[in-house]
């Protein structure tokens, strides 16, 4: 027979409602190279070639790490490349589980997709 049980909180037994993220930002940084920049369009290409990241999704996490400056635009000649700091290299190499890690060579592209 049911009995209640007023010491278990139902909301906490139930999780959080909805799809779990895919996706985090560290995901995106690994896209992105060390030195120099690439052009919005050309990160999310390459990104959505081995993730097939929505763009809403990347444009997010992008954001995210703008605002955590992990990246940041630069502006030279009226082109706008997104470059990474060192915050971003250091969050890369410390991130568990990144997208190089989760894509095997067999799912990555065999040509650069910068080029």
């Amino acid at each position: 027979m049911f009995e209640r049980r007023f010491d278990v909180d139902h909301k906490r037994l139930a999780g959080i409602p909805g799809a779990k993220p895919k996706f985090s930002e560290s995901d995106l940084l690994p896209f992105l190279p060390d030195e120099g920049g690439v052009s919005s369009e050309e990160w999310y290409k390459a990104v959505k070639l081995v993730t097939g990241m929505s763009e809403r999704t990347f444009n997010g996490h992008r954001s995210a790490l703008k605002k955590e400056s992990c990246i940041y635009e630069s502006k030279i000649d009226g082109k706008t490349l997104w470059v990474k700091t060192v915050q971003g290299i250091d969050r890369q190499r410390k991130a568990s589980g990144s997208a190089t890690e989760l894509y095997s060579d067999n799912v990555m592209p065999d040509s650069d997709p910068f080029e």
